[in-house]
């Protein structure tokens, strides 16, 4: 009986990968073949190998294809060399290399999913606070929401972190339904982190993390929270007593 493998080598930079995927000879095509990471701007070389239990054999593979589309030459961005059952992504890039590639052989064939890590292009306050580079500036008692938003064609799964420092190695989960005044609302490819009056205990610095089923990333936003300063009141505690002074600015009429 006869085997099917695809096997997938990475080269991006000067670093050198090789990633392996074994399936077993497909004939159907609802079912698919393993997992593997696209890495964008890299080259990558899917690799199908026929063998019939004791030799691989070569100019075997007759066809490949791209989400179910066949992959004609000449083409500027996938080359196939039958004698070495390859196709090359010359750079891949993200959306338009992500998917699923078949190599057929007759009637058999295996197919491989590729797939980009998460990417975050968007990770800043909405309306409330003042943003400086990675941190964002609020006054006591205000709302703050995060807005995360990523890039995957992969179904993304959002988790919020919370650190109280840079040199804490701690971080805090926040899960739904979050304690306290905060909250998350998550939609597909984006999340929400809800800060409902801010108090000085919420000062920390807040992540966003973002995982498909290839890998995952995460930016950090700093949360300084300002207290309320109000102008022209002294307290004054003596004992158990509490005495406001307030110094009125008298208003001229004429």
């Amino acid at each position: 009986m006869f085997r099917i493998y695809i096997i997938v080598a990475i080269f991006a930079l000067n670093f050198h990968a090789f990633i392996s995927a074994e399936n077993s000879i497909r004939t159907s095509a609802s079912e698919t073949g393993d997992v593997q990471e696209l890495v964008i701007d890299g080259s990558v070389i899917l690799q199908c190998n026929l063998t019939d239990g004791q030799s691989t054999l070569t100019n075997v593979v007759e066809s490949w294809f791209k989400d179910g589309e066949l992959i004609t030459e000449p083409n500027d961005h996938y080359s196939i060399e039958k004698d070495k059952n390859t196709l090359t992504i010359a750079k891949g890039r993200r959306t338009k290399d992500e998917g699923n590639f078949t190599c057929s052989i007759g009637d058999l064939n295996a197919t491989i999913t590729l797939i980009a890590k998460p990417l975050i292009h968007k990770f800043s306050p909405i309306d409330k606070g003042t943003r400086d580079g990675k941190s964002v500036n609020v006054v006591e008692e205000s709302r703050l929401v995060l807005e995360c938003v990523a890039n995957s064609t992969d179904t993304p799964e959002f988790s919020w972190l919370r650190k109280r420092s840079n040199s804490s190695n701690n971080d805090d989960l926040i899960s739904e339904p979050a304690r306290g005044n905060i909250s998350i609302s998550d939609d597909y490819l984006s999340s929400n982190l809800t800060i409902e009056s801010v108090t000085l205990e919420d000062r920390a610095i807040y992540i966003c993390r973002v995982k498909n089923r290839v890998g995952s990333v995460e930016l950090e936003m700093l949360v300084r929270v300002k207290a309320i300063q109000i102008d022209n009141i002294t307290i004054n505690i003596n004992s158990l007593r509490v005495r406001v002074i307030v110094n009125l600015k008298k208003c001229e009429t004429s």
